[in-house]
């Protein structure tokens, strides 16, 4: 099945748009015409990475987390992979979404199992939700992971609505300020340079240097936007790389007031997909070899990858983790205490929901210090601001006298 956009006139001559699933675009045109609908355009829909990549869009978490759990539901109610896919997409709004799920279920027509197929999509699907559907297929399991993945898709989503929602009014404000304080510059200053250009004057040297950077940004815009769109798309690029990928999380371990976040965000993403995988029967060694790619930490995967080898030549899982000098003391402790007692699904459950909640403490803690902190930064901004507005003003009457 393919996916048409289209528009068309009714039969009160109303224009309307849309998407249609169809096999070849014929079968799409004599669809529509079957209900007297005068086509005027009908394209088929390419899912495309664009020309710039800081601007590819991916779907939404809720988008994800809905197909997600309507998935787990159809097959756990006994339906097909490809009868489940095409009945999710109908009734899906997002159009990237929905062309998605269309190539997915060709590929799995065609005989490619739902782990390669969604693994051609890297740009909706996360790693460690291809890496978990992986396990799921591979245990038998897929019902299971995926009611796992959408509770987990919804926690994920809610702590990044916290984040949002504490930045929601800060934003605002600034974007307003931002707008007023441009207006000023390009509207209000240029009028007092041409007062003290009348008299002979010079503006103060902060307004000076505000109108020099406004004059500069309005002769080469054209040229500084060229920049800015490079220097965006060279930036997305590193931050996607092996190499940019290992830099970023090495320093987001270095940050003193941000390590413990991301740390303990890592282990407990860890301990909550390995306990996924024990739970549904996956061998230690390869669970250890997916879990590694949910972590989103390309340092945490290296030493989860490392466990992996020396736990298949015969050593404990706790044994490596002491030895990277990274997990936590409480990490080691309830995995050694699983493994000893022969509890580890259970001890890495409950070490992935204390981790989960502590995380989520800490993000509202930081998201309660963003607002002050934002609201400073916007007092600071206008109060320049004020300094280069007043300034001309004030030296104005000298001015005149002179």
């Amino acid at each position: 099945m393919k996916v048409f956009s289209y528009t068309i006139k009714n039969q009160d001559g109303r224009t309307l748009s849309g998407t249609l699933s169809a096999t070849t675009k014929q079968a799409a045109i004599d669809s529509l015409k079957e209900k007297f609908f005068v086509i005027t355009k009908i394209k088929e829909r390419t899912l495309g990475k664009g020309i710039f990549p800081f601007l590819s869009r991916g779907v939404k978490l809720s988008e994800l987390m809905n197909f997600t759990s309507q998935l787990a539901i159809a097959i756990e109610a006994g339906m097909s992979l490809t009868k489940s896919l095409s009945m999710i997409s109908r009734d899906m709004p997002d159009c990237t979404m929905k062309l998605v799920l269309h190539q997915i279920a060709n590929e799995i027509e065609k005989g490619s199992t739902l782990t390669d197929a969604i693994n051609e999509h890297p740009e909706v699907f996360p790693r460690y939700y291809r890496s978990l559907i992986r396990a799921g297929e591979i245990s038998g399991e897929l019902d299971s992971v995926l009611n796992g993945l959408a509770s987990y898709i919804e926690d994920e989503a809610q702590t990044r609505g916290t984040v949002m929602k504490a930045l929601y009014y800060p934003l605002m404000v600034i974007t307003f300020s931002m707008i007023i304080v441009i207006a000023i510059i390009t509207i209000v200053v240029p009028k007092f340079k041409g007062f003290y250009d009348t008299f002979g004057g010079d503006l103060p040297a902060p307004t000076q240097l505000f109108m020099d950077i406004s004059e500069f940004v309005g002769k080469y815009f054209i040229f500084i936007g060229i920049a800015i769109i490079l220097a965006l798309t060279g930036i997305s690029k590193f931050v996607k790389s092996k190499r940019g990928q290992y830099i970023i999380d090495k320093t987001k371990l270095r940050i003193f007031f941000l390590k413990d976040l991301f740390l303990k965000a890592s282990i407990g993403r860890f301990a909550k997909s390995l306990s996924v995988m024990y739970k549904t029967g996956v061998p230690i060694v390869e669970a250890l070899e997916i879990v590694a790619e949910t972590t989103e930490n390309v340092i945490i995967e290296d030493i989860l990858k490392k466990a992996a080898k020396r736990v298949k030549d015969g050593e404990r899982l706790v044994t490596p983790l002491r030895m990277s000098g990274l997990f936590t003391n409480m990490a080691i402790s309830m995995i050694n205490t699983g493994e000893e007692t022969g509890r580890l699904q259970f001890m890495l459950e409950k070490l992935s929901k204390m981790y989960e909640r502590d995380v989520d403490n800490k993000v509202k803690g930081l998201t309660s210090l963003i607002e002050p902190i934002l609201m400073v930064f916007m007092g600071i901004i206008i109060g320049i601001t004020l300094i280069v507005l007043m300034l001309p003003m004030m030296n104005l009457s000298n001015i005149i006298a002179k």
